[in-house]
């Protein structure tokens, strides 16, 4: 019950990120989301370089905005994506894979109306969850191998980052595959 509690109020502060339309009370949700990241004694500086990775898909989002819409609602929908980042990356930090797991089993429970096995989707969550920090450094090795070899970062030559990427995650899903059939969890 205690994990429905903490998902409840981590959707319905999600909820109220985006109903609210007044700057002030942005700034008084975010003064608040670091107050708590204090109090749970979260490290800011953490914090802030995992959002050095969101930079520029905001720095994005602000442009397009900006194009289809006015300066204020472009600033709107971009401190609504930081507090929701901000609201995210508290709620990954206190709440364990397991109970993700758990979670994600408890609400797909009325899938099994349609035969689905819903313990099998709350697996495929936790790995896929197992998978993120896993693929992050994949990637900046990727990235320092690269850039110590000299070469010059362009967007249509991403694919030399990408493509041994892909290659690894099959290979890597083969593997947990064989993992658990070793393991024993067969259908």
């Amino acid at each position: 019950m205690k994990i429905l509690f903490k998902f409840l109020i981590f959707f319905t502060y999600l909820v109220l990120i985006f109903i609210i339309k007044q700057i002030p009370l942005f700034i008084s949700l975010i003064l608040i989301s670091i107050f708590i990241m204090k109090i749970l004694k979260m490290s800011i500086k953490d914090f802030g370089k995992s959002l050095a990775f969101l930079i520029p898909f905001l720095i994005l989002t602000f442009i397009f905005n900006l194009i289809w819409s006015n300066l204020i609602d472009s600033v709107l929908i971009l401190i609504r994506l930081i507090l929701a980042y901000i609201v995210t990356y508290i709620f990954s930090k206190l709440t364990p894979t397991a109970e993700i797991v758990y979670f994600v089993e408890l609400i797909t429970k009325p899938f099994c109306l349609f035969k689905l096995n819903n313990k099998k989707i709350g697996l495929i969550a936790g790995i896929a969850i197992s998978m993120i920090p896993i693929l992050k450094d994949e990637i900046e090795q990727k990235i320092y191998a690269l850039k110590s070899k000299g070469y010059k970062f362009k967007i249509n030559t991403l694919n030399t980052i990408f493509k041994p990427l892909f290659i690894s995650i099959l290979k890597r899903t083969g593997e947990i595959e064989k993992s658990l059939i070793a393991k024993g969890y067969q259908e």
